[in-house]
């Protein structure tokens, strides 16, 4: 029990040295979500400076959620499924639901404050216009 105690001390004192705290930890942290909401692909500023593609920063893509209630959301896609991809590009513009876990951005690559991993990801009808968030 002490060697775990010792354990868990010396790991926070690691996070601390590196500046992450308990509360930045949690950020981190997957939460299983369900949301709604209209998907667009939109273009950032890459490396080596995420400020102007203009002024020789490289062009990168990523597929927004913007919902109602809690704002925009990065979709991430990991496991390559053809089949949301094409829903993704079907869907551009309008409504679908998408069911995954949603954590904390924590490089620039991440373009929003928080992540979908998409698991599952639909269209949604015409006559479900409202947010369902």
């Amino acid at each position: 029990m002490q060697t775990l105690i010792g354990n868990i001390k010396t790991f926070f004192a690691i996070l601390s040295f590196v500046g992450l705290t308990p509360d930045a930890i949690a950020q981190f942290e997957e939460r299983p979500l369900s949301a709604s909401g209209f998907v667009s692909l939109e273009v950032f500023p890459g490396p080596p400076n995420y400020k102007s593609i203009k002024n020789g920063d490289s062009r990168e893509e990523a597929w927004i959620l913007t919902t109602a209630k809690a704002g925009r959301f990065h979709l991430v896609i990991l496991d390559d499924k053809k089949e949301k991809f094409e829903t993704l590009r079907r869907c551009l513009g309008k409504m679908v639901r998408v069911k995954g876990v949603a954590w904390g951005a924590h490089t620039g690559h991440h373009r929003t404050p928080f992540l979908i991993t998409v698991y599952t990801i639909e269209a949604v009808p015409k006559k479900g216009t409202a947010f369902n968030d």
